[in-house]
């Protein structure tokens, strides 16, 4: 069976409804009838703000370029060696990339994982998809968790995540929610001005705002209006 499927609509009432029990698979598509678009998400240990900018949780570079110990052509699990200790289903959701020939090029979707109190200790991967090249202990492997996971608010600053969206409405801490990617949404303006039609970027000096593009910032749409210095303001996200 398929693991791609058509995303569905959300409706209104469905935005400012969150709560402690998982409705859907995190970073879940969704669209109203106007086209917006929203992820389904998890709070971090921070509440989610309306109108502020939300980012993935800060990349764990320790997770990165492991070695493999088994990963064999139509298999639906691989076992790396870790080098930092995981909590179980850390990474349930995100995905094991292959960095490194052979089967370099491929990434899969992890369905979960037990935890792995030893640094170094192995870890093995239970996929939702089926491996398509076997691995050797040459290759290497990314692990990379959902970014809809534990989201926190843009730090305003160089970002260590990727950009996940909008809050439309307040999100308790560990709660679930949807955060909005495309399409018309009010948000925070950093201290400086923005004009209709500006490109904008993450902000590098406000946490949870946007401001005029700049260079080496992720782009996060453009502005429907001008918006005042910490002001918000209606801007048309393209994140999705």
């Amino acid at each position: 069976m398929s693991n791609l499927s058509a995303f569905g609509e959300v409706s209104a009432s469905d935005l400012y409804v969150s709560g402690t029990t998982q409705l859907h698979e995190l970073g879940e598509l969704r669209v109203d009838r106007q086209g917006r678009k929203f992820r389904y998400c998890r709070a971090g240990a921070v509440a989610l703000a309306a109108g502020q900018l939300q980012q993935a949780p800060a990349q764990i570079t320790t997770n990165q370029n492991l070695v493999v110990v088994t990963g064999a052509i139509n298999s639906k699990e691989i076992v790396a060696t870790l080098a930092a200790a995981v909590v179980e289903n850390q990474y349930a959701g995100g995905w094991v990339a292959i960095t490194v020939t052979p089967g370099v090029g491929y990434a899969y979707k992890i369905k979960g994982h037990a935890a792995q109190s030893v640094a170094t200790g192995d870890v093995t991967l239970a996929l939702d998809d089926i491996v398509q090249v076997a691995l050797t202990t040459t290759s290497r492997v990314d692990l990379v968790p959902n970014p809809w996971n534990a989201v926190i608010v843009s730090i305003g600053g160089t970002n260590t995540g990727k950009i996940a969206g909008v809050a439309n409405d307040v999100i308790a801490i560990d709660a679930y929610g949807w955060l909005q990617t495309g399409g018309a949404c009010t948000v925070l303006n950093d201290a400086g001005t923005i004009v209709v039609g500006n490109e904008l970027s993450a902000s590098n000096g406000t946490v949870g705002a946007v401001e005029t593009e700049v260079a080496g910032q992720p782009n996060i749409g453009h502005a429907l209006t001008g918006i005042a210095a910490n002001e918000y303001g209606l801007v048309w996200l393209t994140l999705d």
